[in-house]
């Protein structure tokens, strides 16, 4: 993850750098010498320094799904998947997620949403508040993609003027949506349900997500870079989730 992550021998990430050369760098001056550190960038988390807590409860079992998701990756086409996971704890997952979701926004939506935050920051809190839902997409490959909070109108004709407030952190293999009061009719890659569980509990998960690219800078749309070269887009693309 990029936003929050493992400690660092959990982390998979063999790069190193030193946060003297970071700052030195974005201030055009010499570097100091500095102890190395290897893991993700961020010094800001939900929690304080990830180690602390988000990094310890919840960051292993998004390390296990990550590698459980890669066969799907690797041997499926693009399109919506039916996926099954054996003997993982959903709840742990869903707040990683929701954790990652929660650092990429401004500290003033944690102010206004406090249900969900206290949600992420207690472990053994269950069941998501019913305003909130959380879309996973498996992300192939591509680029990282951050939206930071946005919200889209459906001016079709008959969408009767259907808003969406949501925000998306997409970083191969996942992407995760969070909506705000803005229930879907498609409940693709739905997984508000695996807050139902209880904290470590384990469970045989089974559910249908999109598995797409974001060659696209756009929130939302999975499709493939050739998808997205065709002259005329089919417009029922199955993995553009909207």
């Amino acid at each position: 993850m990029t936003l929050a992550h493992m400690p660092p021998k959990r982390a998979n990430n063999i790069g190193r750098y030193t946060v003297g050369s970071i700052i030195a760098q974005l201030r055009g001056v010499e570097r100091q010498p500095m102890a190395f550190l290897q893991g993700g960038i961020r010094d800001y988390r939900l929690s304080g320094p990830c180690n602390s807590f988000c990094g310890r409860a919840y960051d292993p079992e998004y390390i296990a799904w990550a590698w459980a998701v890669i066969p799907y990756l690797e041997h499926e086409r693009p399109g919506v998947r039916e996926v099954s996971l054996c003997c993982r704890r959903p709840l742990n997952f869903l707040k990683s997620a929701l954790a990652a979701l929660l650092t990429s926004l401004p500290a003033g939506f944690g102010d206004a949403n406090p249900e969900l935050v206290s949600f992420v920051r207690h472990r053994d809190t269950v069941h998501l508040p019913p305003e909130y839902d959380v879309y996973l997409t498996l992300v192939r490959s591509g680029r990282s993609r951050l939206s930071g909070l946005f919200g889209s109108a459906d001016l079709t004709f008959f969408s009767r003027g259907k808003f969406e407030i949501a925000c998306e952190l997409a970083h191969p293999p996942f992407g995760f949506m969070l909506t705000l009061n803005s229930p879907r009719d498609n409940a693709t890659g739905r997984i508000s349900h695996l807050g139902d569980y209880l904290y470590n509990q384990r469970a045989n998960i089974r559910f249908s997500c999109v598995l797409g690219e974001t060659a696209s800078p756009t929130p939302g749309d999975y499709r493939t870079d050739e998808e997205i070269r065709r002259p005329r887009p089919d417009r029922n693309c199955p993995w553009r989730v909207t």
